[in-house]
């Protein structure tokens, strides 16, 4: 059944039904979103806003012709009615307090509702309130003001406002509760104010097409899309990328590593003999001393052990060193002789719990067992350099650079094969998913088949050279993309920066960006799986892009940075330049009282014996992990005396496995509707060898479109992440 004029619609995610409020027929129509079967409720006049409150499965009308709402039982249909202001044009809801905000068009105000009495208060807003957004986590309510050219924020607990002005005629305003920024859509501007949720103050006005419309975020990529009159999309990011230095003492010398179980970064400190152990949560740096110089870092996050070596280029055939610092104490357990010399590249395979190291000088990789710390030798070409491990093989591969080649060893017998690469290779990354391995040269990098060491050459930029610093290849095993860094000199420009991209899948370059405004003099790249961001760091900046549509923006730093590294759970990015590290923050994300707890599969038959692990380890390719959420936003300060407020409680959680697919799974609830805390099985197959971590976040109801108007701002709780190891079987 139709009817005319369907203006508004709001969904219910809980109970799958779809409202759509029919402004000329005064009617609402109700789609099971199951069945597509449809019903019809007459309402009051001109219905022209819907919203839904989740918790309490009401629906609420705004009666733009006879200044009503009209509030559905969801579940009984049957119906109640509130007078308002003068032309209720918007309408949203708060299901923490319960608490229904009307927007008045043409009085100037909020008809404040109590969902439990259905009683109303007023709140005088600015000229011509127009559309409404609801902060959760902080109790907050925003107003674009039309003919006011502004916002008026109310505090939910008491009612008072603070105006923050905005641009020419706001329509839409949304809020990015993750990151506490509100968006506003300024109609006559064609721009979007953006505005700081903490301090209620204008951070930036951001450019968009004709006549913004509709504004729409997306918590998990911290995206905004502004939708116009001219049938575009402005599609803004919402990083802020705000930075800070950490003072470290002394200059970082060598690769920075973290364990993303204990957000720990750790960084070498050369001939300083000492590690610099920086707080991923906190950015609160210690130092721990160990007897050595110290040049490269590993981590084997299952068993939570940093392995340092003692490389040191003042210094030939110096005998070589691991180090073994225990994480969880900081405290030097062991040290390793490698039977090698000039020991420098290291990297580890959790699933075998073996460690290898490259002894540039006497010509040999170094396998160390992490379980005894005993250790064999295997000859491998001439000054072996980096070593990429494929878990779900086995394998290792070490750079030869003199011979051009990259040796494979297989790591169940240690026996090699050398693989003739492309000239002077200097690293090398593996696609475990694919069994792919990439050598990197300065204008070429070859592809290798794992299985059968068949190669082929990729074209990466025809005179480039690459980067005086490394890692500058990265891949993100999700999307099957690998972006290789280098860089070309230009008469009266200078040097300029490439990124090529290569498809996994057809081992074919789809992308080089030679724009010297994004990638300038660039030393090292690094990725965040989650979100497909890629840094770059260059003679003087920093480069973020966007791995998908490769567009960038510079950010300006110190000059040489040594080292790049992202943390993919805060979202972090560390670099370190001289005597400080420097952390880039792109979202300031706040808590939301929506906590997930994430559980490995109990009684496992199949779990790893390992006494020392500090992550569930499991042979089994299709562990179901489980996820207890606890809504508790009554105890946050937002909602501190608030005697009427409740938890919502939650209604889904969303999974995926490693990031950076954008697909996320939906898990199954297990606890009884309504439950608070809410319980969830997550069920993944076919996971490789290999250290894997599980993202999931959670939501209650208010993760879809709740309320109709030109504003959308889903709630979700923050991602939470889980590391565990599938073993060999």
């Amino acid at each position: 059944m139709t009817h005319p004029s369907p203006y508004a619609v709001a969904v219910n995610t809980v109970t799958n039904q779809i409202y759509v409020a029919n402004y000329d027929s005064n009617t609402v129509t109700i789609i099971d979103g199951v069945t597509n079967a449809t019903s019809s409720i007459s309402v009051g006049n001109n219905p022209y806003a819907v919203a839904v409150n989740t918790a309490t499965n009401e629906v609420y009308i705004a009666n733009a012709g006879n200044d009503t709402v009209t509030v559905i039982d969801g579940a009984t249909h049957s119906l109640a009615t509130v007078p308002t202001g003068l032309n209720p044009f918007a309408v949203a809801v708060n299901p923490v307090t319960n608490q229904v905000y009307v927007a008045n068009i043409s009085e100037n105000s909020i008809t404040v509702i109590d969902g439990a009495t259905k009683s109303t208060s007023k709140v005088q807003v600015g000229g011509s309130p127009i559309s409404i957004a609801v902060n959760t986590a902080t109790n907050k309510i925003y107003v674009a003001n039309d003919t006011g050219a502004s916002v008026t924020v109310i505090d939910g607990a008491t009612n008072t406002t603070t105006t923050v002005g905005v641009g020419s005629n706001p329509y839409a305003v949304a809020v990015n509760s993750t990151t506490n920024q509100i968006y506003v859509s300024n109609h006559q501007d064609s721009t979007v104010t953006v505005i700081d949720g903490a301090t209620n103050t204008t951070t930036s006005t951001l450019s968009t097409g004709t006549y913004p419309y509709g504004v729409a975020v997306d918590p998990l990529t911290n995206r905004v899309y502004v939708a116009d009159y001219t049938s575009r999309v402005t599609i803004i990011d919402g990083d802020a990328n705000k930075t800070t230095f950490l003072n470290i003492n002394i200059y970082s010398w060598g690769s920075a590593v973290i364990n993303p179980v204990t957000s720990k970064i750790y960084i070498p400190q050369g001939q300083a003999n000492s590690i610099a152990v920086i707080d991923g949560i906190t950015d609160v740096a210690s130092i721990v001393s160990i007897s050595t110089s110290a040049s490269a870092l590993a981590v084997n996050p299952v068993t939570n052990k940093i392995y340092v070596t003692n490389y040191d280029f003042l210094s030939s055939n110096l005998p070589g060193i691991v180090t073994v610092i225990d994480g969880a104490t900081n405290t030097v357990t062991a040290t390793v002789p490698t039977g090698g010399s000039n020991s420098n590249y290291i990297a580890v395979n959790p699933v075998t719990n073996k460690i290898y190291v490259s002894n540039i000088a006497s010509n040999v990789v170094t396998v160390i067992d992490g379980a005894t710390n005993a250790v064999v030798t295997v000859d491998v070409g001439t000054s072996p350099g980096y070593l990429a491990v494929n878990p779900v093989t086995n394998k290792v591969y070490v750079v030869d650079n003199t011979n051009s080649a990259v040796i494979a060893i297989d790591g169940a017998i240690n026996a090699t094969t050398s693989v003739p690469v492309c000239s002077k290779p200097s690293q090398d990354v593996v696609n475990p998913r694919l069994n792919k391995i990439y050598a990197k040269c300065d204008s070429e990098v070859t592809v290798i088949d794992g299985a059968t060491n068949v190669t082929m050459s990729v074209n990466i930029g025809t005179g480039s050279f690459n980067p005086k610093y490394g890692p500058s290849i990265t891949i993100n095993p999700t999307t099957n993309k690998v972006y290789a860094l280098s860089f070309y000199w230009q008469k009266y420009f200078g040097y300029t920066g490439l990124m090529t991209v290569i498809d996994g899948i057809t081992d074919t370059a789809t992308t080089v960006i030679t724009d010297s405004s994004t990638i300038d003099d660039p030393m090292m790249v690094a990725i965040n799986p989650i979100t497909n961001k890629l840094y770059t760091s260059n003679a003087a900046s920093m480069s973020v892009l966007d791995g998908g549509a490769l567009a960038g923006s510079h950010i300006s730093g110190s000059v040489d940075p040594q080292d790049l590294l992202v943390n993919p759970i805060t979202g972090k990015i560390y670099g370190s330049y001289g005597l400080n590290e420097m952390v880039l923050t792109p979202n300031a994300s706040q808590a939301i009282p929506l906590q997930t707890v994430i559980s490995p599969p109990a009684g496992d038959p199949l779990a790893l014996p390992v006494s020392s692990a500090s992550v569930y380890g499991t042979t089994n390719p299709a562990p179901q992990f489980t996820a207890q959420v606890t809504s508790q936003y009554t105890t946050s300060s937002a909602y501190s005396g608030a005697a009427s407020a409740t938890n919502p409680p939650p209604t889904a959680v969303y999974y995926q496995l490693d990031g950076g697919s954008g697909i996320w799974l939906r898990a199954t609830e297990t606890s009884s509707t309504g439950a608070n805390p809410g319980s969830f099985t997550l069920p993944l197959s076919n996971v490789q060898l290999g250290a894997h971590t599980l993202y999931v976040y959670a939501a209650y109801g208010d993760e879809g479109a709740p309320q109709s108007g030109p504003g959308k701002s889903p709630q979700i709780g923050n991602i939470a992440a889980y590391t565990f190891l599938e073993g060999v079987r």
